[in-house]
């Protein structure tokens, strides 16, 4: 058993021992501090009685000097210093850069606690650590054995520690695997096989170009601000033929003749709305009387309905028939248009458009009741009136076939708890760990932040689907319900990002990858079960940990409803979506008249490999320079260009950034707040960011031009001007506002060139030029005309607004 022998002989009333020794800093007094705050009487005697010659100084090492010698002792002994009982010395000298032992000749002096070293110096600055280095014991003897590094896995591992144990242990020969050794060993290499699937995993998965699982990819991508393209359904048109008027409920399965693809009618869960209690799905009515309609001819010798017509008319009184179905678009029916050619080397036309307004009407000349018809796009290509049909019985399509689950959070209440069967969500605290359930309320209850998770089943094998919303922005096919409070949670990209969850919203995100069995043991009829990550394939819902974004309740029932069916493969040709499963009380027949359109496979691991770098070099999310600025500006689609310019304001540099807003000499108070907010979130930290109106550079032209001699001078002024400013609507020429940027000055050789470009030009004579309010009239003779850096050169040539500059063409010669 140890023992404290300080405290020992502290208790002590014979003995008392060396603390430790204080150099003053002339380097000849030593206090030596004793172990007792008071020393017994006794012992106080002795040491006072101590005389020089029982005090040693002696050197450590090669230090000089070697000796030093105590020229006084203290007698009677000294006042206790800071409450402990101490000693003082006198030596002749001062020590050398060294360490000295102390030792006292006397039977009062405990052995142990003697002979005490330290250093005369101590006082000195020094920026060494003054402590002494730890005792180590000496290492052990390595062993020499040759390791074989490429050892990996179990086998590889097994043959190497065999070696091992033959070289060193050679009297153990038994390889029994029943014998303890042997278990051993193999249990060590089935150790190291499993450190190196991590170890090789690990290394792998957190490299760009190594990462197999799209998880890693994902997460990889979003260091540098990529987001993966998971991809997106596909849309069809479906045309019934109706036996009598009816409905088609939303969530209808539509499948071709070998029910390899299906779709299902509306656009996606949307229309099948998951809510407790339950909601009918979305209803689309069908009727026969929109089955088929003849296309109205007026004339004989009229047959063709041209490309680019917006205007159609058809047999019968149809309007209140062809009025909007808000189930499918509140702004028009959508309809097809269709033509049957009696002969088989004429091709057949399909085109689906929507109705901007339907109206009876009568052809005076015959009295026949007609339907007019706008189109809100023009027809794409012509169409024979002869063999048009209308089809008005259209329904919008989805691809993919929608599931549903449920689930539960954590255990269940009890043998009678009548959703025990349901299966649990998987959860984990920290990296890899399981929940045990603690007390409710206890510290460690409130101190765990747990991620639950609940994998999509069948995700693996056909991917989620994906759409586009009318912003364009992609979101994936899940509805999420609490059951207990009725409360709909809502996907976000991530919880923590450009939008973080909050601790009290409502939000899942999606990951990448399925967890479910891995393995499963059974003992004493009790099956344990590890439930852990299983495959990179397919998608698992998360919800919140209960800082970024609200964590389900303990007990709480969920049910999800999720589509599968993304990519390419739903893009079904035409005529090819035939089949009901099951039968719809009116619906004849049913069938897609177009190729299915928008499905798109998810984004490969190469693409993304190639991609993320790129995005990351072609998007960038800071701003340095001024022309960083100035690009963050032109990213926003109603700004066509951009102007940024530093200047220090007096108390700190402000970056003055200068939009050119498309169809406008003004920036909008919402447009203004927009750039103020995207410059802000990439500008230097200390740099200001403000926005400028845009200032324009307006000059006024005089161009004396000559005419060829077999030219007209009024065609040549024509294409004169067209050359400068466009044909009248369609813009372009050297003056349309897009070919100038902010600094851009008016080049002399420039606009030339244009002009000598025209046919029947010869020449130009001669130039002006002035700037109202800067120069009057002077010769353009100069090789460019400069303006700001937050100017732009403008020239209108508008009659009715003359101060934004103006040409005059000044024709001489011609025929």
């Amino acid at each position: 058993m140890s023992i404290d022998r300080a405290d020992l002989l502290r208790a002590s009333t014979t003995l008392t021992g060396i603390d430790f020794v204080a150099v003053s800093p002339s380097q000849t007094v030593l206090t030596v501090f004793l172990q007792h705050d008071v020393l017994p009487a006794a012992v106080a005697a002795q040491l006072a009685a101590l005389a020089v010659e029982d005090i040693h100084i002696e050197a450590i090492g090669a230090v000089d000097p070697v000796r030093v010698p105590v020229i006084q002792s203290a007698s009677p002994l000294p006042a206790p210093v800071d409450g402990r009982a101490v000693l003082q010395f006198l030596t002749a000298m001062p020590g050398g850069f060294g360490d000295y032992r102390l030792r006292i000749d006397s039977p009062v002096i405990d052995p142990y606690f003697n002979n005490i070293r330290f250093s005369f110096k101590a006082a000195c600055d020094s920026d060494l650590d003054c402590e002494a280095d730890p005792r180590a014991c000496p290492p052990d003897e390595q062993v020499d054995f040759p390791v074989d590094y490429r050892a990996r896995d179990f086998w590889s591992f097994r043959r190497a520690l065999t070696d091992f144990a033959a070289q060193r242990y050679p009297d153990w020969q038994d390889r029994l695997e029943a014998d303890i050794g042997m278990m051993v060993l193999e249990l060590t290499a089935a150790l190291g096989d499993e450190f190196a699937y991590a170890n090789d995993r690990l290394s792998r998965e957190g490299r760009l170009d190594q990462a197999s699982q799209r998880r890693s990819l994902r997460h990889l991508a979003r260091l540098v601000d990529s987001q993966l393209d998971d991809g997106a359904g596909a849309f069809a048109w479906i045309d019934v033929q109706a036996s009598a008027a009816g409905v088609v409920d939303a969530g209808t399965a539509i499948t071709d003749a070998q029910r390899q693809l299906v779709f299902e009618i509306g656009r996606g869960l949307a229309d099948q709305p998951l809510a407790s209690p339950p909601q009918p799905p979305a209803k689309f009515a069908i009727d026969p009387a929109r089955n088929e309609i003849a296309a109205y001819i007026w004339d004989e010798n009229d047959t063709c309905l041209l490309a680019g017509t917006t205007e159609l008319t058809i047999t019968g009184a149809h309007e209140a028939q062809l009025q909007p179905d808000a189930a499918i678009d509140a702004e028009g029916r959508w309809v097809l248009l269709m033509t049957r050619p009696p002969s088989p080397d004429v091709p057949e036309r399909r085109l689906v458009v929507r109705l901007k307004d339907a109206r009876d009407d009568v052809d005076p000349l015959t009295s026949a009741p007609i339907t007019r018809l706008v189109l809100e796009t023009p027809a794409a290509f012509d169409l024979d009136l002869e063999t048009l049909v209308l089809r008005a019985n259209l329904l919008p399509a989805t691809a993919g076939a929608a599931h549903q689950a449920r689930f539960r959070i954590g255990p269940p209440d009890g043998p009678a708890d009548p959703d025990a069967v349901l299966p649990m969500a998987v959860e984990r605290v920290g990296a890899d760990s399981t929940v045990c359930y603690p007390d409710p309320g206890s510290p460690a209850d409130l101190a765990a932040r747990v991620k639950t998770l609940f994998s999509l089943a069948g995700s693996d094998e056909t991917p989620l689907v994906w759409h586009a919303d009318p912003s364009g922005a992609l979101h994936p096919e899940v509805q999420v319900l609490c059951e207990r409070d009725t409360s709909a949670w809502q996907w976000q990209p991530a919880l923590v990002g450009e939008t973080t969850a909050e601790p009290d919203d409502r939000f899942f995100t999606l990951e990448d990858g399925l967890y479910h069995r891995v393995v499963g043991f059974e003992r004493f009829g009790k099956v344990t079960e590890l439930i852990d990550y299983a495959t990179g394939e397919g998608t698992t819902l998360r919800f919140g940990d209960g800082v970024f974004g609200m964590a389900p309740a303990a007990g709480d029932r969920f049910t999800v409803r999720y589509r599968l069916g993304n990519g390419s493969r739903g893009n079904a040709a035409p005529d090819t979506l035939t089949v009901l499963p099951v039968a719809v009380p009116g619906v004849v027949s049913v069938n897609n008249p177009l190729a299915g359109t928008g499905g798109r496979d998810p984004e490969t691991a190469q693409a993304i490999r190639t991609n993320a770098p790129q995005a990351f070099r072609a998007i960038t999310y800071r701003a340095v320079q001024p022309a960083d600025y100035a690009r963050i500006a032109e990213r926003d689609p109603r700004i066509q260009k951009a102007g940024a310019t530093s200047r220090w304001t007096g108390s700190w540099p402000t970056m003055f950034v200068t939009p050119d807003p498309h169809e406008s000499t003004a920036v909008s108070p919402a447009l203004r707040k927009d750039l103020l907010l995207a410059l802000d979130r990439a500008r230097q930290a200390g740099r200001e960011c403000k926005l400028m109106a845009p200032r324009y550079a307006d000059f006024d032209l005089e161009i004396r031009l000559c005419v060829a001699a077999n030219a007209y001078r009024g065609e040549v002024e024509e294409a004169a001007l067209a050359a400068l400013f466009g044909k009248p609507g369609q813009g372009g020429g050297f003056f349309d506002p897009d070919n100038f940027t902010f600094g851009m000055p008016l080049s002399r050789a420039a606009l030339i060139a244009v002009l000598q470009g025209v046919p029947g030009v010869c020449g130009v004579e001669a130039m002006r030029v002035r700037r109202p309010g800067y120069f009057e009239w002077r010769a353009f003779d100069e090789l460019s005309l400069p303006v700001g850096l937050s100017e732009l050169v403008r020239v209108t040539n508008s009659r009715a607004l003359p101060e934004r500059g103006a040409v005059q063409l000044i024709m001489e010669g011609g025929a």
